[in-house]
């Protein structure tokens, strides 16, 4: 900023002083003349870096001659400190991961403004305006503005880029993006243990008297078997055929069952001890030899 303040044409010259309320400003404060129809014109300049201290501060010029001091109008300063940063505060350098359904808190914030910035929030393409808290707090002689977005996210917001922008005046400065990276719950996730469980249970619940049934199948059929075993005779090998005797004779062996075998073949059996038929044998002339019967 530079001002200039000049007296009349004086003699002797006159002298100024720059003030900042009431305190004196030398920094960046000078003095020259010049020559006025043969009087001195004091010309008075204050350079300086406008900060954000100066806000609201009157700035003016003293003017001193012998005894007398004059002041000009008052100059009260405006400083506006614009918007040039913008960050979310609890973001990641990594995508922030979290599980669908969770709830997330967001915190945005400005640099200290004046005026007060004003903070929107994106969700890639959309906006957010629900659950937005929007707060300030001061800083310096200006404003933070501070943003908090609170949102459940969901399975459509895995990878997506959540953004803050703040707006000053005509400037408008976004944040850096935070990537989200959404872990989501699928059907089979949840209904898949119970489901199991269900079928477990089901199946527990059908094979356990199939098992059962079969289990007492096999022992009905091992003791019929048994019973079998002890009730019918073994059977004979040599029974299948006729035996030849020592002279070549055909022999047939018949042997006596015993009571309970006749009953269950429910035939009536002549009870006999073991008796040897020998078949007749013709000679090759035609003629019978012999016949022979012998009982054993």
């Amino acid at each position: 900023m530079l001002l200039v303040c000049e007296t009349n044409p004086t003699k002797p010259p006159s002298n100024i002083t720059w003030m900042k309320d009431d305190d004196i400003i030398t920094t960046g404060a000078s003095s020259s003349t010049r020559e006025d129809g043969g009087l001195t014109v004091t010309v008075g300049r204050l350079t300086m870096e406008v900060t954000r201290e100066f806000h609201m501060k009157r700035i003016y010029c003293v003017g001193s001659y012998e005894e007398t001091i004059l002041r000009t109008n008052t100059i009260l300063l405006h400083v506006d400190v614009p918007l040039v940063d913008i960050s979310i505060i609890n973001s990641t350098n990594l995508p922030m991961a979290m599980t669908e359904n969770e709830d997330v808190t967001l915190v945005c914030e400005t640099n200290p403004t004046r005026p007060l910035s004003t903070i929107i929030w994106t969700r890639g393409n959309q906006t957010l305006t629900e659950d937005v808290t929007s707060t300030s707090r001061a800083s310096d002689g200006a404003v933070v503005a501070v943003s908090m977005a609170t949102f459940t996210v969901s399975c459509d917001d895995h990878l997506s880029r959540i953004q803050c922008s703040g707006f000053y005046k005509s400037t408008r400065i976004a944040s850096k993006s935070q990537t989200l990276f959404v872990h989501c719950i699928e059907k089979e996730d949840i209904s898949g243990p119970t489901f199991s469980a269900g079928v477990g249970v089901g199946m527990t619940i059908c094979l356990v008297p199939l098992l059962v049934a079969a289990a007492v199948y096999i022992l009905w059929w091992k003791r019929r078997n048994t019973m079998k075993d002890k009730t019918e005779p073994p059977e004979s090998t040599d029974s299948a055929a006729p035996r030849q005797s020592d002279d070549g004779h055909n022999t047939n062996m018949y042997e006596s069952m015993d009571h309970s075998a006749r009953e269950r073949k429910d035939t009536a059996y002549e009870e006999l001890h073991m008796q040897v038929y020998e078949n007749t044998v013709f000679q090759p002339t035609g003629s019978l030899d012999h016949v022979i019967r012998e009982d054993v």
